[in-house]
């Protein structure tokens, strides 16, 4: 189990960051299409996801991935500039649309948002509500 303020590393696949990011987890048991999280609050908006209505704002998210195609990058860099993103993504496995999404809201708005992958006894190992802190490796 995670020990509470535990800081787990991973392979960084979106903006390389030299801080460490803190924030309570948000695990997401299914993929999540980004324009299902509303702008203004952060909070899941979608009724046949499992966590709707869970608020990902200032998280370090847990997910398995994204869905809803070309459009994850751009809402993703949406609640990033609206500032009720989440502030780091933890991934079993690389995906493409979240580090997209990740590195335009650097580079445009200055905000960085860390999308690291780690080992799936690592990710397992991180319950909701958890306190954690994240870096690259």
């Amino acid at each position: 189990m995670t020990a509470s303020g535990q800081t787990i590393s991973g392979d960084s696949i979106g903006p390389k960051f030299v801080h460490i990011v803190s924030g309570r987890a948000v695990v997401l048991t299914e993929p999540l299409c980004f324009l299902a999280v509303n702008t203004k609050n952060g909070t899941i908006e979608d009724r046949f996801h499992p966590q709707n209505g869970h608020n990902v704002s200032g998280a370090i998210l847990l997910l398995p991935g994204s869905r809803g195609g070309g459009a994850t990058p751009d809402q993703l860099c949406e609640t990033v500039r609206a500032g009720v993103g989440p502030a780091a993504i933890v991934l079993k496995a690389p995906d493409p649309a979240l580090a997209v999404g990740a590195y335009v809201a650097g580079i445009l708005y200055g905000i960085q948002t860390p999308v690291i992958v780690v080992n799936a006894k690592t990710y397992e190992s991180i319950r909701y509500g958890d306190p954690i802190s994240v870096s690259s490796i």
